[in-house]
C-alpha cells in the first residue's frame, strides 16, 4: 500500500501504468513467498526441539514463544532466528514503508496550496495509522529476551495484532467516506439519549 500510494502522489499520471495487474500480482506473490519461507524456517528450527511437558500451549493460538515455553531444552537458536526474522521481515518493510513516505513528504512539502497538502496527508493518515499499531504491537511482542515474556501480557497484545487491528482496517481505511462518518455519528448519538 505503501508503493501504491507513492506511485499514486508522487507519478500520478503513470500510477495506470506503473501499477499493472501483473505487478501487483507480483508484489503479493513476493509477499506470500515471503510469509511462507518465514513460516518454513520457524517450522523446521521448532521440530528440532524435543517437547517433554505439558502439550497445551498457554496461548490463544500456536505462536513460536509459546512453543519455545514446552521445550525442555536450551532454545537460544530458536530465539535468535525469531528475533534475526522478525528484525529481517519488519526492518525490510519499516524501511519500505518508510522510504515512500519520505518520498510523498518530499512531493507535498513542493505543493503550494495548503488543501493539497491536507488532502494528501488525510489519505495517508489512515496506512500510517494502521502501520504504526501493527508494527508497534509485533515489535513489543518480539524483539525482547525471552526471560521478559509474561504470559497474560503476550496473550492480549497476541490478540490485539491478530484480531483487533485487522478488524480495525476496514473502519480505518474508509472513515472518509461521508456515509461512515454519518452512520457512526448516529450509533453514538443513540448510545448517548440510552
Amino acid at each position: 500500500m505503501a508503493y501504491d500510494r507513492f506511485v499514486a502522489i508522487c507519478n500520478p499520471l503513470l500510477y495506470m501504468t506503473i501499477m499493472k495487474k501483473t505487478f501487483c500480482r507480483q508484489l503479493v506473490g513476493f509477499a506470500y513467498l515471503g510469509g511462507y519461507l518465514n513460516a518454513s524456517i520457524h517450522t523446521s528450527y521448532t521440530f528440532r526441539l524435543p517437547f517433554c511437558r505439558s502439550n497445551k500451549i498457554d496461548h490463544f493460538y500456536c505462536d513460536v514463544p509459546p512453543l519455545l515455553k514446552l521445550s525442555c531444552t536450551d532454545t537460544y537458536a530458536n530465539e535468535l532466528v525469531l528475533l534475526s526474522s522478525v528484525a529481517l521481515v519488519s526492518g525490510i518493510s519499516v524501511v519500505t514503508i518508510m522510504t515512500s513516505y519520505g518520498y510523498i513528504i518530499h512531493i507535498v512539502l513542493g505543493i503550494k496550496s495548503t488543501e493539497g497538502r491536507c488532502k494528501i496527508f488525510y489519505t495517508c493518515s489512515s496506512h500510517l495509522t494502521v502501520v504504526i499499531m501493527f508494527y508497534g504491537t509485533i515489535l513489543f511482542m518480539y524483539m525482547r529476551p525471552s526471560v521478559q515474556y509474561f504470559s497474560e501480557q503476550d496473550k492480549v497484545v497476541a490478540v490485539f495484532y491478530t484480531v483487533v487491528i485487522p478488524a480495525l482496517n476496514p473502519l480505518i481505511y474508509s472513515w472518509r467516506n461521508k456515509d461512515l462518518q454519518t452512520a457512526v455519528k448516529k450509533i453514538m448519538r443513540r448510545r448517548c439519549i440510552c
